[in-house]
């Protein structure tokens, strides 16, 4: 895979992607998330159950190449204020991560339902928040018009595909939060940073599609 450029990577990952994604939502579990670089920290195996949530990873397909939809949030917020994400929200009662993810996607972006085809979900990825967060990926309708809710989302962008899941682009950082150094991903990207949740869920979908990589991230060595 090192020996690949980013556009041919991102061509093999497109290629991968339907067989590598589970058919459905996965019951909750803990085997992804923020715990695994920071075991002490909450959650962790036998605590109370987590909060479920779902993103869309949107994929929009141009002329030129395979983009991700990612917004910025609005900085008055008062979670996450000014964070880069994935378009999503908790799940509701009754409402599966699918529907939830579209749901919030309209709601955030202007996405409607019908653009977007589900194409299968990451297994679910627990955040030091409290929640359980599944990745719904989905193909985009080409040329699909998008519309930031500015209640919720400051901007929308689109990276493409080959920035994300370039390996040479992830690092490993570290920060003092509430007295305990917490480990996590950053993405390289002009303009905006890419961190924590956002950056793990990606880094785990990179590893859902080519598997495990043996690389050593700036950061850690």
């Amino acid at each position: 895979m090192s020996d690949m450029t980013p556009a041919e990577r991102a061509e093999r990952f497109l290629a991968l992607l339907p067989d590598r994604l589970h058919d459905a939502p996965l019951p909750a579990r803990l085997s992804v998330g923020d715990h695994v670089l920071n075991p002490d920290f909450t959650p962790v195996p036998g605590d109370a159950p987590l909060k479920e949530a779902a993103v869309l990873i949107g994929i929009d397909v141009t002329e030129e190449r395979a983009r991700v939809v990612l917004t910025q949030r609005n900085a008055g917020l008062s979670a996450h204020a000014g964070q880069v994400a994935f378009p999503g929200g908790r799940i509701d009662p009754g409402e599966d991560a699918g529907t939830a993810a579209l749901r919030e996607a309209e709601e955030e972006i202007g996405l409607r339902p019908q653009d977007a085809a589900v194409i299968g979900y990451l297994a679910p990825y627990a955040s030091r928040t409290g929640y359980l967060v599944h990745g719904v990926v989905a193909h985009i309708r080409p040329r699909t018009a998008f519309r930031a809710n500015p209640a919720e989302v400051d901007s929308i962008f689109f990276p493409g595909l080959d920035e994300l899941i370039d390996p040479a682009r992830m690092r490993m950082d570290t920060i003092l939060f509430e007295g305990k150094m917490r480990h996590f991903y950053e993405i390289a990207y002009p303009g905006y940073r890419i961190w924590g949740v956002t950056a793990g869920i990606i880094r785990h979908w990179r590893e859902t599609v080519f598997g495990p990589e043996e690389e050593t991230l700036p950061g850690t060595s």
